[in-house]
């Protein structure tokens, strides 16, 4: 059997701080090239002989173009820009669990700002006023996250972290999984 070395395309602008890193820990003789994301006629040319590719996104045509393709590696936590159907069969699809703290607390951070009406009250103080029913009767009384109802769509490893966020500040949880397989009572979410 032939071997040859292995070939790497990475197509995805959120790493490419990291291409010294990167291509630091390949092994010795491991190709990389680094088209432009955003040319997919270049991302087509580079995975026409790649064993590897890292991209956030893998349409059609790409995935077609990369007929030696073993894995396909999502750079973020879904693989839903992956057409795994136009992939060669046996490639394997990959994605990253290392951010889940830092989506967690991002959501958690925009509900309460949300919730809370910060950005509003941010805005008033920038023009001298407290935007607050105690200076002014016509600004809502806002409530504080404990009794709300957190939703998830999804309840996988970030929905579980975000979770336990989201449980901290006494909120109530529900989730919607395309499985159906979590248990509810067991994650302590009110319904699943």
């Amino acid at each position: 059997m032939h071997t040859h070395a292995l070939r790497v395309v990475v197509a995805d602008p959120s790493i490419l701080s990291q291409r010294e890193r990167i291509e630091a820990q390949l092994p010795e003789g491991a190709a990389v090239s680094w088209p432009d994301p955003r040319d997919p006629a270049a991302v087509e040319a580079a995975v026409a002989d790649a064993d590897v590719l890292v991209a956030g996104q893998c349409p059609a045509p790409v995935a077609a173009a990369g007929k030696n393709l073993r894995l396909v590696h999502a750079a973020g936590a879904g693989t839903d820009g992956i057409d795994t159907a136009a992939l060669p069969p046996g490639t394997v699809v990959a994605n990253t669990h290392h951010h889940e703290n830092s989506i967690a607390e991002y959501a958690l951070a925009s509900a309460v700002l949300l919730h809370r009406g910060f950005l509003t009250q941010d805005a008033a103080l920038r023009r001298g006023t407290w935007d607050t029913p105690a200076y002014d009767p016509a600004a809502p009384w806002r409530d504080s996250l404990a009794g709300s109802t957190t939703g998830f769509i999804g309840f996988g490893h970030i929905g579980r972290i975000a979770w336990q966020r989201f449980g901290a500040f006494g909120t109530r949880g529900i989730a919607v999984t395309g499985s159906g397989s979590t248990d509810a009572a067991a994650e302590g979410l009110d319904w699943a």
